[in-house]
Formats: C-alpha cells, structure tokens, sequence
C-alpha cells in the first residue's frame, strides 16, 4: 500500500519516499520532494546519493542548508514551468501549504496524475495559479486527506491568524498593564505558520525565535533582510513575543491539546532571567529603558487538531481548546495549512479524476474518499438518469 502511495504509474519517479535499501532504488530514475516536513523527507541527508531529487528553490535550499544534502543530487525546478524527466512532462503547482510545497502534474503520456503532498485547496486559484489542471483530465489525484472527516470543518486562515492576533491586540489595547507584564509563546513546526508571522510582522511586532529557527527562516527568502533585522531577534531579551517549537509546548490528540506547563514556567522564568540581564546593561549605559517583569504566559498553539465543533452560537470561539494553570494560558486555535472536509470536497468535484488514492490514512476516515465525484461515477450517474428518462418501450 506504501508504494502505491509514491511509485507514478508509467515512470521510475518516487514522490516524497526516500527510505530505500539500496536494492529497491536501482529502478528509481527520479525522486521527487514536495515539501520540506520530515514526514516527507525522512531519509534524506548527507550520505543520499541514489539520485536526482526535484524540488522546488526554497526546499532545495533548505535541504542542503539544514539537511545537509550533497547539492549535486538538488534540481530545483520553479512553479508552473513545466520540465521532461525521462519523456514525461512535469509540472510544479503552488500547493498553498507551507514555503517552498508544491503539488506535482504528471503527464505521461499514458495518463495524467497529481501528486498533492500537503496542500489547503484556495478557490479563487482555479483559474490563476492551478489553471493547468483546467485543461487535462487527470487520472489518479494523490490527494492529502489528512482532514477528510465532516467533523473538520475549521475556518479559513485568514480568520484564524486574526483570532491569534485579537489575542494580542486586546491586551494591548484594554489591557496595556496586563499586555507589559505578558510572555507570548506561538508555536511553530521547522517551517509553517509564516503567514502567522508574517501577520504579526505586518502589525510592527517584534519576535524573537532561536539561533536554529533563525537559520531555517532566513533559508526561506519570505522576508527581507531589512524586515529579518527589524522584526526577528535571536536574543530573548528582546521580545516578549517568542516563536519556539511546536513539541515544546504540547502534545496534540484530536480535540484537544495536553500542555507541558512546566515549559511555559520555565520560559518565563528564563525570558525574566535575560531581561534582566539587559536590564543590568541599560542601567550602566546612557539608554534610559526599563524592561516590565513579565508576569504571565499566554500559549498560542496553532492547529487544525484542536478543532472541535460547538453546539452554541457563539461563533468567536468555536473550535477553540482553552487550559490554564496559575498564571499560564493555553490557547489551541484551529489554524490548518492542511485542506478541511469541504475544502477537500470542493477540489475533487472541480477536478473530477479518475481515481483518489489517499495520502493519510487514520481512524475513522473513508477508504475511498468522495467516490461519488469521481469521473467513471458521473459518467455512469448520467447514463443511468438519460436511460431511467426514457420510454421504457423504447430503451435498449
């Protein structure tokens, strides 16, 4: 089942599979990465050596900046230019996920399949950045279900990076007292959640992230050096704002979040530690600054995982998973780089392929997902109601 998930039919390509024996890669002409998340890219370091591997720039980047990767193995390949591998046309889609993530179209001359990798379907990119796939009929969608259950039915990013900010901003603005004395922690996987960021960024937030985070942002190219410089800090002492790993803050099941308070409790003491340290240095320079205590902790922890549907109307809310403990503050907002259900729906009844082989596989979602859009179906749908309207003196 695994190989089927990665091996294109009519070609030697392998898509985001790279735990190989040396015996199984002798008839792999072509690797292929969609993104730069482990789950994708676990096998890859610096002794890869069975081949070429596709990406895009940014994953290139990446992956011999922080994987270690010998660059003679790295063919970086740009969005919607379409290239030939062994006679087979291919095609990298913007795959609206995180930096870098694309979504593959091959045509093979025997059939046409798209590779998803993770992706969040963006309607209004039919006709711009996903036009191509407007023109062909596709075979086989390799599609990320890892959302594909009607009880995901979390909101759109947008809505979800402006909840993370009113978390902030009204703090600031009811609560000015309150917002000084407050340590924020948003957690982030290696790459994703730029857009978080960037929001913040947008609204003149200063960060601090660590020296590793720091690297593999700057890797990115999604900003500037300028903004680097003035919004992101490798020094804790600079923001109460801190960017930290995802892990560090809790562990997920679908739901709800198990925090790690004695983290959060350890950050702030080490985040008054520094600022305290600075504060020394102030003190016997000419800079007439002082640095609040912080006194709080308030988690912001962005996942699709937390959702959870509520039975009131309070919309504002909905979804959200709260935990407190003392003075630190949990917040599971359901932010997805990932598709939702009706997301996930949409994209197949626009695409209508031959066939869906899901990519994520967990309890309680379907083994043939949206069968009921698939290209043979309509067409035997429409078949059985033009026969069902005849005469029944008259059908064949």
């Amino acid at each position: 089942m695994k190989d089927i998930l990665h091996f294109i039919p009519h070609t030697r390509f392998v898509v985001d599979s790279f735990v190989k024996s040396p015996d199984s890669v002798c008839n792999i002409s072509a690797f292929f990465l969609t993104h730069w998340h482990y789950d994708h890219y676990r096998g890859l370091g610096p002794t890869f050596s069975y081949g070429p591997i596709y990406c895009s720039p940014t994953t290139a980047r990446l992956l011999e900046t922080i994987t270690c990767v010998d660059p003679q193995w790295l063919v970086p390949k740009q969005l919607n230019e379409p290239f030939i591998v062994d006679q087979v046309k291919v095609t990298f889609l913007d795959a609206n996920h995180c930096p870098g993530s694309v979504m593959i179209l091959f045509q093979t001359g025997h059939g046409n399949y798209l590779h998803t990798g993770d992706m969040r379907f963006a309607a209004d990119w039919k006709y711009s950045k996903w036009k191509v796939l407007n023109e062909i009929c596709l075979d086989t969608v390799y599609l990320d279900t890892t959302y594909c259950h009607k009880k995901f039915s979390f909101p759109s990013r947008e809505t979800t990076i402006r909840h993370i900010l009113d978390k902030i901003e009204q703090n600031r603005h009811t609560q000015p007292s309150v917002h000084r004395h407050t340590l924020y922690v948003i957690a982030t996987y290696g790459i994703g959640k730029e857009r978080i960021l960037d929001a913040l960024v947008q609204n003149g937030y200063r960060m601090y992230c660590g020296p590793d985070k720091y690297r593999i942002i700057q890797c990115l190219e999604y900003w500037d050096s300028q903004v680097m410089n003035e919004y992101f800090s490798t020094d804790p002492s600079e923001s109460p704002i801190w960017v930290v790993g995802w892990n560090r803050i809790a562990e997920s099941v679908p739901g709800r979040l198990l925090p790690n308070f004695e983290v959060l409790e350890e950050w702030l003491h080490l985040a008054n530690n520094c600022r305290a340290t600075k504060q020394r240095r102030l003190d016997h320079g000419t800079t007439n600054c002082s640095l609040p205590v912080l006194q709080q902790v308030v988690a912001l922890v962005p996942t699709g995982w937390t959702w959870r549907q509520k039975n009131n109307n309070n919309n504002n809310n909905q979804g959200e998973y709260f935990h407190s403990k003392a003075n630190m503050y949990v917040y599971g907002i359901p932010y997805s780089e990932h598709s939702n259900y009706e997301e996930l729906h949409r994209f197949i009844a626009w695409l209508k392929p031959q066939q869906v082989i899901p990519t994520v596989m967990s309890k309680g979602q379907p083994k043939h997902p949206f069968s009921h859009l698939l290209a043979e179906t309509q067409v035997k749908k429409a078949f059985l109601q033009k026969w069902l309207s005849q005469d029944p003196h008259t059908r064949g």
